[in-house]
């Protein structure tokens, strides 16, 4: 816990130095310069005024401004449900389920990402639907011509099956 407040204390001490230095480039009291060997050396500039060589001896007050970020939201479990498939009956579950692991197969074999196959929220539609036949696919969002066609046998056999 301690090595975390000191890597914070760190990162926030790194930040007031970027913003000073930028300040001071934005206020052209200072300017970059690239020394032998590609080294990077800022330098005063020649035509400080007096409130600048004030402002870097530290007789003049800097105001920075803090960068404040919300702290991320903390991550839940998710639900044994994915959210494609929360709304759905228990009927359509169990075909939701089945399709699911079918995808996996297919992809398994053809050495694809699953979402590749099938989306989520695609098998969730199909199995909500319960089609009997490929008219009955047709129109389901992420089912064109050629899933339809590659897959479309297949999918109703899975559906089908788990039917009985």
């Amino acid at each position: 816990m301690a090595a975390r407040r000191r890597a914070k204390a760190m990162a926030a001490a790194k930040l007031a130095g970027c913003c000073l230095l930028a300040g001071l480039l934005l206020a052209a009291m200072m300017f970059p310069f690239v020394g032998g060997a590609g080294t990077a050396v800022l330098r005063v500039s020649a035509s400080a005024t007096d409130e600048s060589a004030d402002l870097l001896k530290g007789e003049v007050p800097v105001q920075l401004r803090e960068s404040v970020s919300a702290a991320a939201p903390k991550r839940t479990r998710k639900s044994s449900a994915p959210p494609a498939a929360a709304n759905l009956g228990p009927d359509a579950q169990v075909r939701f389920i089945n399709l699911k692991a079918w995808r996996a197969e297919v992809a398994r074999e053809h050495n694809l990402p699953a979402y590749v196959i099938f989306h989520d929220a695609t098998l969730a539609a199909i199995a909500e639907r319960n089609p009997a036949s490929l008219d009955d696919l047709q129109g389901i969002s992420g089912m064109g011509a050629k899933k339809l066609e590659a897959y479309g046998s297949e999918v109703l056999r899975v559906c089908a099956a788990a039917a009985q």
